[in-house]
């Protein structure tokens, strides 16, 4: 059954009951994975999660290897995070349509600075260029940067790649239906029509893409990150010569499709149906289909992942004492991502747990997280444990203008009672 067929149903069967609609839902998250065999392609930096073949699969990753080695190059030197970057890539529209954003988009980018994510519709040849798009977006935004969005799409056009033909056909498009202008063009946000309407859209893309691509030839295709950072500030020379230069341009469109590959050592590995089911529930929390991951999810977690999602769905949903126990297991089985323990921390403390060892799993996961070292500093002085909360106050980097004066506080307050208590025993005292 369809995932469309389904929604007709429920909405007009309203009398359905609900355990047999729980179970239309399963069913239909089902029909995403049944019959198919999922196999992982991991390289540095990335986990290639597809149902298509693992041929296809390093083929597209030595790809992204290629664009990685030359913004490091050339633009962006911080193109690179230490989180491991993953990609779902179903092989057919039926596999990828209970989890499509709309209805034009063939691929996306999902999930936060822990997990991100791309799902992408079709893993083939014929789809690479839009994979390379969304791993530019990957690559644009590694740092924390956030950058306009007609940079942010034409930069990942660019380098993603345009066939010769839909260079023409964007070429005629903007000379036939008019040009946005500049000013307009470097305006429009996510919420925008222009952005969000299919057929807006392209014109969009079209002309933000024409102008990077202008904007790059004008360097020889040496462009900097110095470069980038002035077409990011607005800088991108006087608007109305520009623009005249645009219009030019655009009689004159070539494609610009990413040629060569580096060669990667992939390790491929069959998935099984848990780990499936974990990976597909992933993306359905974040794209908000929290019931769907709730399906997927219902026959059985038995990971640290799957059980950080199952505590993520529960505190959704107002269930706090279930994420915790979700939570707590998710900690048990070694889980180290950060929201899964500051979560824990959090439920921990407001139901009157211990939140000590949550926070300790923490800051060993993620040295940088001062907030969390300044929370368990104060734990550990409540329980007189200065030499402890000593060595979480000198590793912090930097405290918030707000929490220096408890910084100052705990760090003197720390070091009193390290100093006392090492006197006390030197004396000898009982």
């Amino acid at each position: 059954m369809s995932m469309g067929r389904v929604r007709t149903v429920l909405l007009s069967r309203p009398q359905i009951p609900g355990a047999l609609a729980l179970w239309l839902i399963l069913l239909r998250c089902q029909d995403a994975s049944a019959g198919q065999e999922w196999v992982q392609v991991a390289a540095t930096g990335i986990d290639l999660l597809t149902t298509g073949g693992p041929a296809e699969a390093e083929a597209a990753l030595g790809e992204l290897e290629s664009l990685r080695f030359y913004f490091q190059r050339t633009m962006l030197p911080s193109a690179t995070t230490g989180v491991q970057l993953r990609i779902v890539a179903f092989s057919s529209e039926g596999e990828f349509r209970q989890f499509r954003v709309n209805s034009h988009s063939p691929a996306y980018f999902a999930g936060g600075p822990e997990q991100p994510t791309i799902v992408l519709g079709r893993l083939a040849e014929d789809s690479r260029a839009v994979l390379r798009h969304e791993y530019v977006h990957y690559l644009m935004r590694a740092g924390g940067r956030k950058w306009p969005l007609w940079l942010d799409e034409g930069m990942a056009e660019y380098f993603g790649g345009v066939s010769e033909a839909r260079a023409r056909a964007r070429g005629r498009r903007l000379r036939g239906r008019g040009w946005m202008g500049l000013d307009e063009l470097m305006k429009v946000r996510r919420e925008s029509v222009e952005y969000s309407r299919a057929d807006e859209a392209e014109r969009f893309y079209g002309e933000s893409w024409a102008l990077v691509d202008l904007l790059m030839r004008r360097c020889e295709g040496a462009c900097g990150w110095a470069e980038v950072e002035r077409w990011a500030q607005g800088d991108v020379g006087e608007r109305p010569r520009l623009e005249r230069a645009l219009r030019r341009h655009a009689a004159r469109l070539r494609g610009s499709e990413w040629s060569g590959g580096e060669r990667v050592e992939a390790r491929v590995r069959r998935l099984g149906e848990g780990e499936v089911r974990v990976a597909l529930a992933a993306v359905a929390v974040q794209i908000g289909e929290l019931e769907r991951a709730r399906a997927l999810l219902r026959e059985g977690v038995d990971s640290a992942e799957g059980w950080g999602l199952l505590g993520e769905l529960e505190l959704r949903q107002g269930r706090r004492s279930d994420a915790l126990l979700a939570y707590r297991e998710a900690m048990r089985l070694g889980s180290r991502e950060k929201r899964v323990l500051w979560q824990l921390a959090v439920l921990e403390q407001s139901e009157g747990g211990d939140m000590v060892p949550a926070l300790e799993k923490l800051v060993a996961a993620d040295p940088g997280f001062d907030e969390a070292r300044l929370v368990l500093s104060s734990h550990y002085l409540r329980q007189h444990r200065f030499e402890e909360a000593l060595a979480q106050l000198r590793s912090v980097r930097q405290a918030a203008p707000r929490q220096a004066p408890y910084y100052q506080e705990a760090l003197a307050a720390a070091e009193w009672g390290s100093g006392w208590s090492g006197g006390a025993q030197q004396g000898g005292l009982e």
